[in-house]
């Protein structure tokens, strides 16, 4: 359709070039709607094409806009028929040729920077931003094909404070990327920079994302792009409830309130709570008579202070400290549900994998292996228990959906109801349940990264820690069995170890095999009235360093080893990627020891990751129509590379 317009018979773009020029030259308010529609066709015809860019520019259309950029704008018309003039000024200095950099030079000597700056200054008094940082991105653009700084090219008054406040202003929110366009021209994109869109756990994604090929990696760029994106619109919804609901306002400063509360009430019931003064007769604990003889008035093994002695000022303090504290734990809760409703698992997940189909499904996996309990599954009770293919998803925001995915059962959800309940539940004027408030203090920890890397690291090991856990039980469970029936005269009462049942003599062996040794806690006589017996010598030996090395060294160092290696394992990893980043640009993959230059500027100013991110982000929050060719290009270029992954 460009070319359409150029034919050698009527050459639209010329003919509407000098429409525009005589409007402009012949100017009354009547012929805004006009101008505005010129102006218009002229975006749309030059839009990537180079050669309509030429023509617009020969038929003295940097004239007409500097025309229009002198004209007062008093209505809405008028400011935004001045809008399209920039855009225009944006479509004609893009490089989508070679030849791009002499035809924007020519619109430089051409196009009164002067006019240009003042219109600045009026887009920034009536607040219009993002017109001011397009603006400014011209500046910008015209400075790099000059090869000199943007202040050059205007005279910014050091004196006046407005003008420094528009040009820093416009210093701040504008970012530029570097597109390879078309026939490998690589060229500068420029946006501007929406400081709204926060990139959550900068360092997380960056583990994260896949690396074994140039493709993986970009793929799962853009899946993280994607995720990001839903994020900001949800927390977009969030913090406009937030700025309406008073008590969601100051959200970080309520954290750290919380924080020092928890430790501060920890810290009071710590040095305040003692022993009842008639803890020790009236609870039966052993005391000394008149005839130094000890008494008990009581046989209980446990003698719990249910209700501990607390100052009445202590008590005052904790009562107002704790209504404070749980009304920061409720809004605690509130707020992370609320900000995080749209990451938490669907609820029909959750329903899958609480089922009792997954479950049995799950622990057949884990005690027969996953072949042999297909292999018992037959027909359609097999098709029954096998879970269902996951089928390639059309919207574009299903994986991204996974991305920040937060499990409802995760202990950062599971705690933080928790730790709300704890603090209500210690705010009722009883002191034995100021005891509660101890349970609290893992919470100044949840934002610690140490714990986050456990929890995944105990995640990812659950089945195998889960394997374990049961071989040793099953094996405990024989040897309690054995012992209950061979050896239940070496089970001593008066050295707590019951063996009257088989529970009793479970838990016996249980609590003795894993805290020290089964072998080390009965005796190999049961009483000295046995004469010494080299055969049963020889039958304990065998009996009892079979569950030495089964229970206690290899159980028990297995799960050790299990974690350490999960450990070790997202270590090297996370070694790898630190490695990665500092080695090569993730953006163009160019090894550090090709650089002349900094490597450092390169990849925080030229490729930085998340200027590349927001830039994308930017592209498709746009209306398709109203793109430039470079955003065109790269919308089109991150829809190809995703439909193309997906199929």
């Amino acid at each position: 359709m460009q070319v359409a317009m150029r034919n050698e018979g009527f050459n639209i773009v010329s003919q509407v070039s000098f429409i525009f020029f005589y409007i402009s030259n012949h100017w009354d308010d009547t012929k805004v709607d006009i101008a505005q529609k010129t102006v218009q066709a002229l975006i749309e015809m030059c839009t990537g094409d180079y050669i309509n860019q030429d023509i617009a520019f020969k038929g003295q259309v940097i004239v007409s806009i500097n025309l229009q950029l002198n004209m007062h704008s008093d209505n809405e018309e008028k400011r935004k028929l001045k809008s399209s003039c920039i855009e225009l000024l944006e479509v004609m200095l893009e490089e989508i040729d070679e030849k791009s950099c002499t035809l924007a030079k020519c619109i430089a000597n051409h196009l009164e920077m002067d006019k240009l700056y003042q219109e600045m200054l009026n887009l920034f008094d009536i607040s219009n931003y993002e017109l001011l940082c397009r603006a400014y991105n011209v500046l910008k653009r015209i400075a790099d094909y000059e090869g000199i700084s943007t202040e050059k090219l205007v005279e910014v008054k050091e004196d006046d404070k407005v003008h420094q406040a528009m040009w820093e202003y416009c210093r701040h929110r504008s970012r530029s990327v570097e597109i390879a366009y078309k026939n490998d021209t690589v060229t500068q994109a420029y946006f501007s920079y929406d400081p709204k869109i926060h990139i959550k756990d900068k360092s997380y994604i960056q583990s994260q994302i896949k690396r074994s090929t140039p493709q993986e990696k970009l793929l799962d760029f853009i899946e993280w792009t994607n995720a990001v994106e839903k994020m900001q619109s949800k927390k977009d919804i969030f913090t406009f409830f937030r700025n309406k609901i008073p008590f969601l306002i100051l959200s970080r400063l309520r954290q750290w309130l919380l924080i020092f509360l928890t430790i501060l009430l920890n810290l009071i019931v710590l040095f305040t709570v003692y022993t009842p003064l008639d803890y020790n007769m009236a609870n039966g604990v052993c005391t000394t008579n008149s005839t130094d003889n000890e008494t008990c008035s009581s046989t209980s093994h446990f003698q719990p202070i249910l209700s501990p002695q607390i100052s009445l000022g202590s008590t005052t303090v904790l009562e107002i400290l704790g209504f404070v504290h749980a009304a920061l734990a409720v809004m605690m809760v509130i707020e992370y549900f609320a900000g995080n409703w749209g990451s938490f698992s669907p609820l029909m997940e959750l329903k899958e994998h609480l089922s009792c189909k997954k479950i049995f499904f799950s622990l057949s996996k884990i005690i027969l292996g996953k072949n042999i309990t297909y292999r018992l599954c037959l027909g359609s009770f097999k098709l029954y228990l096998q879970k269902p293919q996951q089928s390639v998803a059309n919207d574009k925001n299903t994986l991204a959906n996974e991305y920040y995915q937060i499990s409802w059962s995760s202990f950062q959800s599971i705690y933080r109801i928790f730790f709300m309940v704890c603090s209500l539940v210690a705010w009722i004027p009883v002191p034995g349940l100021k005891y509660m408030y101890c349970l609290c203090m893992l919470y100044p920890f949840l934002k610690f990264d140490v714990v986050a890397y456990i929890s995944r690291a105990i995640k990812r090991s659950i089945k195998q820690l889960a394997s374990v856990f049961l071989l040793c039980f099953v094996f405990i469970y024989i040897y309690a069995v054995v012992s209950f029936a061979l050896l239940n005269n070496y089970f001593s009462k008066d050295k707590d170890q019951f063996c009257g049942s088989l529970v009793q003599c479970f838990f016996t062996v249980s609590r003795l095999g894993l805290l020290s040794t089964l072998g080390s806690e009965l005796e190999i006589r049961p009483n000295n009235d046995y004469e010494p017996n080299f055969t049963l010598y020889g039958f304990r030996t065998f009996y009892d360093l079979v569950f030495f090395i089964v229970v206690t060294t290899l159980g028990l160092n297995i799960i050790i080893a299990i974690l350490v290696d999960r450990f070790s394992e997202m270590r090297e990893k996370s070694d790898k990627v630190e490695e990665d980043n500092e080695s090569r640009c993730f953006i163009c993959s160019i090894e550090r020891s090709m650089f002349d230059k900094d490597f450092k500027k390169h990849v925080t100013k030229e490729h930085n990751l998340w200027d590349y991110m927001r830039f994308i982000i930017h592209v498709k929050s746009l209306p398709e129509n109203s793109h430039n060719a470079l955003e065109k290009y790269v919308f089109d270029q991150v829809h190809t590379i995703y439909a193309s992954a997906r199929n």
